[in-house]
């Protein structure tokens, strides 16, 4: 194909014409490849997207486990194993995309979601986050596992029955001196 462009004895509408001519039949060439590619991989094309689907929605998780803080590690994997436990409920796309009662909710983000519902933040509640607090409502949702202060949680939410620990307040004894008879020490 080069050769016909870099041919200087041939007028410049016929090297276009030889082009064309070539490029047509190596695409022809290619479809045909393709065609037969095409028909004998369509049944390994089910099992892959199916593999696919599963290690995509592994690395979402993965995803959000990466992205909690050190110390919400632990807390961020229960509340994905819950969410995993009661996926005929709630369930996220590979693209982390919240899917509440088989319908996608518009613009939502698990990552986000769950960030939201474990850290104390001043900006507005995620898209979606309603319908995850309702699906979390209907999944029985421990309620220690939401971090996050300022939500006003409906009392749907079950409690954990286990009541915070607190510590005993003491206040602290003045310091009283010690004081000793006048002697002196000897040499």
């Amino acid at each position: 194909m080069i050769a016909i462009l870099k041919n200087k004895g041939i007028s410049e509408d016929e090297k276009v014409k030889l082009y064309m001519q070539v490029l047509q039949k190596r695409l022809n060439i290619l479809d045909h490849n393709n065609i037969v590619q095409e028909t004998i991989s369509e049944a390994q094309h089910t099992e892959e997207e199916k593999q696919d689907l599963v290690e995509k929605s592994d690395l979402m998780e993965h995803l959000i486990l990466e992205s909690a803080p050190k110390n919400l590690k632990w807390n961020t994997r229960n509340i994905l194993n819950y969410l995993i436990n009661s996926q005929d409920l709630m369930r996220w796309t590979p693209k982390g995309k919240l899917i509440y009662k088989g319908k996608n909710v518009n613009n939502s983000n698990l990552l986000d979601l769950i960030k939201y519902l474990q850290t104390s933040s001043n900006e507005a509640h995620p898209p979606g986050f309603d319908m995850f607090l309702q699906g979390l409502s209907e999944m029985n949702f421990l309620k220690s596992f939401i971090k996050n202060l300022s939500l006003e949680l409906d009392s749907e939410i079950k409690k954990e029955e286990i009541s915070p620990k607190r510590r005993k307040h003491t206040n602290a004894k003045s310091s009283e001196w010690l004081s000793f008879p006048n002697t002196r020490r000897k040499i």
